[in-house]
């Protein structure tokens, strides 16, 4: 079987793939912890900052002659490499002067505060952990929360102290930042105030199972209630896109439908012109052979039927309740909506006009041109039946090449 260029690409990774497994496998039982121009087995530890770091080993036991007489798999886990006292204390150093810069978010300078701070509780990449000091937490909380809506203009310097801590070596960083009023408007003025009422008042009444809620602020009069869900938004949405899910899965369907109808008339079209140019040879009118085809399908029928048969047999009854053979012929054409059928049709209407001289010569040229684009259709269809099953061959090939491949490393004990 001649392979088509997409089967060959198939081939070629499948191939490929073989010949990487192979590779990949050949390398991991050649791998080694032995560094070159190394006398000793070695592991690498991750670097600064990385974590710890997983191994799992296969470890030979040799007798004096070199012969192993114990194989064992081994799994521990490697600390990340460590900083000596010296150097800890150095990074340790930077990374809290740092600090003054990596907290402010939103805040221009720690000479201007006004949002909240992200006091980080571990330096990113490292294995520093920090624990945050305030001289003031009515301010700035544990958290770096700014509680400023009820400082004077003038603000408040508050001093902060990052304590980091690396294994056994702590070093305390203080640094000041000064606190001013945010920037509000009157409704978020509102929103803070109200916020921070609440607050109090959850921690005053923590013993409390309810907690009362205030009826005003500022003279101004509070209405409260829970906020509205709006779950019913999702309903018409999952419900239209069910819906167009739907109509696509019908559209697809309609489509599949008409390339099955038209496949099957292309298969029973060399027929039906093979019977036409049988009948009218044998002195038949092309009506009557017409009316003969549909009482021969209408004997053999058989569950759902053919589509062109079925075409062909409303047109018989079209004739028979009086519309004309000109007219059937036509209305045959437009609801078989296949080239070849309404080639058919206008070699029959113009057989109407001329008679039947010639015809049956037409018919057998049709015929056997119909029969040769049979054997192409049919020619193309058994090669994308060959399509779908070649993947699944070249699978099967080579789950068994991996199969027979490995084993055979294996016992070479490589």
């Amino acid at each position: 079987m001649k392979l088509s260029r997409q089967h060959w690409k198939i081939l070629v990774g499948i191939v490929g793939i073989i010949l990487l497994t192979v590779a990949v496998f050949l390398a991991d039982q050649r791998s080694t912890v032995l560094p070159e121009n190394e006398t000793h087995s070695k592991v690498r530890r991750n670097d600064y900052g990385k974590g710890k770091k997983k191994e799992e080993l296969q470890v030979e036991i040799q007798d004096e002659d070199g012969k192993m007489i114990q194989k064992e798999i081994l799994e521990f886990e490697l600390q990340e490499r460590a900083y000596s006292t010296e150097e800890a204390e150095k990074v340790l150093t930077v990374e809290a002067e740092a600090l003054e810069t990596k907290i402010l978010k939103q805040n221009p300078s720690p000479d201007l505060v006004q949002t909240d701070l992200d006091l980080i509780t571990k330096i990113p990449d490292t294995s520093i952990r920090v624990s945050w000091e305030s001289d003031d937490y009515s301010v700035i909380d544990m958290t770096g929360r700014v509680k400023a809506e009820a400082l004077p203009e003038e603000g408040k310097i508050v001093e902060l102290t990052a304590v980091l801590n690396y294994q056994d070596t702590l070093i305390r960083h203080s640094f000041p930042v000064h606190v001013y009023p945010p920037d509000l408007s009157r409704s978020e003025q509102a929103e803070a105030l109200l916020q921070e009422t609440l607050e109090k008042t959850d921690e005053e009444k923590k013993q409390d199972l309810w907690v009362e809620l205030p009826d005003n602020i500022n003279g101004k009069k509070l209405i409260w209630s829970r906020k509205k869900e709006r779950r019913w938004i999702a309903i018409p949405v999952l419900g239209a896109v069910i819906m167009g899910l739907l109509i696509l899965e019908k559209k697809e369907q309609e489509k599949k439908r008409k390339e099955e109808r038209k496949r099957q008339m292309m298969l029973d079209y060399p027929e039906i012109v093979n019977k036409l140019t049988l009948y009218t040879g044998a002195g038949m009118t092309v009506r009557t052979a017409w009316e003969r085809i549909v009482e021969e399908y209408q004997k053999q029928k058989k569950g759902e039927g053919r589509y062109a048969y079925e075409e062909m047999q409303k047109t018989w009854y079209e004739m028979n309740s009086g519309v004309g053979e000109r007219r059937s012929y036509e209305r045959f054409m437009q609801r078989c909506q296949v080239k070849v059928y309404q080639q058919l049709g206008m070699m029959l209407q113009q057989n109407l006009q001329k008679g039947n001289q010639g015809m049956t010569e037409i018919l057998r040229r049709e015929a056997m041109q119909a029969f040769e684009e049979r054997k192409a259709l049919a020619k193309i269809q058994g090669e994308e039946a060959g399509t779908k099953l070649l993947l699944p061959m070249f699978l099967m090939l080579a789950i068994v090449l991996v199969m027979v491949i490995i084993p055979a490393f294996l016992s070479l004990q490589i």
